[in-house]
């Protein structure tokens, strides 16, 4: 946008990442979405990113909504990812608010982050989305934007309780996403657990009790989405 390329006065543009209008070399990514703030989504993302280093995979973490801190992917850092983005890199100090330049602006900066675990060669980038789906952190206009949506090779949503993991499984599919497992504070307990799955159909696997199960149900719907997705690449590029 034109703010975007014209600052005025104190600024933290340009940036380390820079924003881009379409992705451009991106790595398979794992979405970590959760019902709301502190639903579990950064311990979440911690233990994926544990799960998948173990597993051999270069991993890289990026947080694409939120508020300017830094130690959500610095905890992911310390979990084994081995380099870690987030929007205020690509210049924003929040993606809170409303309007078309901010909306453009968060989109812009998600792809650029994005754009930059590419250029970095890491096989997988864990993309944690700070704030619920129905906040005003721009969490929805990422998923609706069709690259961005189709970049998601797993879906990891944390909920605070089996009902708002049902209330989430409804508003992602209404978005074209389907969830891959359930997490956060829901699956504190087998109630829970079993609750979560009674309605949503879903698999769910807590954590910080069950990280090696989460790991492995991630990595795979990252395996059975790179079968469908390879076959199209080798044809496009032939």
């Amino acid at each position: 946008s034109a703010a975007w390329a014209q600052p005025s006065g104190a600024s933290i543009r340009p940036g380390i990442v820079a924003p881009a209008d379409q992705l451009v070399g991106a790595p398979p990514a794992v979405f970590l979405l959760g019902s709301c703030m502190s639903a579990g989504k950064t311990a979440a993302a911690a233990a994926v990113v544990r799960e998948l280093t173990r597993a051999g995979r270069r991993v890289g973490v990026a947080k694409v909504t939120g508020v300017s801190l830094r130690r959500d992917v610095l905890d992911m850092v310390d979990h084994g990812a081995t380099v870690a983005y987030t929007f205020t890199d690509a210049g924003l100090p929040s993606t809170c608010g409303e309007g078309p330049t901010l909306r453009d602006d968060v989109l812009r900066a998600a792809r650029g982050c994005l754009n930059a675990l590419g250029r970095d060669g890491v096989d997988v980038a864990v993309i944690e989305f700070g704030d619920g789906l129905l906040g005003d952190y721009g969490v929805r206009a990422l998923l609706e934007a069709d690259d961005l949506r189709a970049a998601a090779h797993a879906v990891v949503f944390a909920a605070t309780d089996p009902v708002a993991a049902f209330g989430g499984a409804i508003l992602l599919e209404q978005l074209g996403v389907r969830i891959d497992v359930v997490t956060g504070p829901a699956t504190d307990n087998s109630a829970g657990s079993a609750a979560v799955r009674e309605a949503t159909g879903l698999p769910s696997a807590n954590a910080r009790k069950q990280a090696t199960l989460l790991g492995q149900i991630v990595i795979d719907a990252l395996d059975r989405r790179a079968v469908v997705v390879a076959p199209y690449l080798m044809e496009a590029h032939a």
